[in-house]
């Protein structure tokens, strides 16, 4: 299983920490969140892992240089010029970076599910995506899924999101490579307008958990995560 990690963004929400330390960077519970991500991901069976990186690149690449990991680690690096999440995930996808099949997930993330049982899921179905969503009924953020008629994920942010939602994107997509080839290269955009579109023609599944999420994007967010860290690790 390829993992495939979004992490180019620039960390505005947690200004100042972010002007000279990529967001992956940021030490939780004494260590840099990278390491702790990557060691979640190993844990799951995940057996290759690649870093979308744009923001202070070259921290990134000296820290995944200096060390050994349990699995292999790589890193792409978009470029000066933001190209969005999207974009980014194209240019990944231009350089033949991506499996046929991958996880994705985000450099802020972490996330205690049964990435197994994700993946299980996604290859007993014919869709295109698999998200990952959990009932969150607006505790954590704004909901923006809901379940379709059709059994299908309807998803979108701000005023894209769903009439009723109470669920939320957990941050683990399953997806197929040939989704990202047919988007067009050297574009800026943002991959939840994608998503919301694949999701609006019935190509998106899902897979409920229960677990919580964490993250490191918002500063209450790095406190919960290294609070859970703390007692579990």
């Amino acid at each position: 299983m390829q993992c495939v990690v979004l992490a180019g963004g620039l960390g505005t929400r947690m200004l100042p920490r972010t002007a000279q330390t990529p967001k992956v960077l940021l030490r939780v519970a004494g260590r840099p969140f990278i390491d702790h991500q990557i060691e979640l991901l190993a844990r799951k069976g995940v057996s290759e892992i690649l870093y979308l990186v744009s923001h202070l690149a070259d921290q990134v690449e000296d820290h995944l240089r200096g060390r050994s990991w349990s699995v292999p680690v790589g890193m792409h690096n978009e470029g000066s010029i933001p190209r969005g999440t999207g974009g980014a995930l194209k240019s990944a996808e231009a350089k033949s970076k991506l499996k046929e099949e991958f996880f994705l997930t985000y450099g802020d993330s972490y996330l205690p599910t049964d990435w197994q049982a994700v993946w299980d899921k996604f290859q007993d179905t014919e869709d295109d995506v698999m998200m990952t969503v959990v009932k969150n009924d607006n505790r954590w953020d704004t909901s923006n899924c809901a379940i379709s008629a059709a059994g299908k994920l309807l998803y979108g942010k701000g005023p894209l999101a769903p009439a009723g939602a109470q669920l939320i994107d957990y941050g683990l997509i399953a997806m197929k490579r040939t989704v990202v080839a047919k988007w067009s290269a050297n574009e800026k955009f943002d991959l939840a307008d994608r998503l919301h579109q694949l999701s609006v023609e019935g190509h998106v599944g899902f897979f409920m958990t229960s677990d919580r999420f964490y993250e490191v994007g918002s500063p209450q967010g790095l406190q919960d995560l290294e609070k859970y860290l703390v007692q579990t690790l």
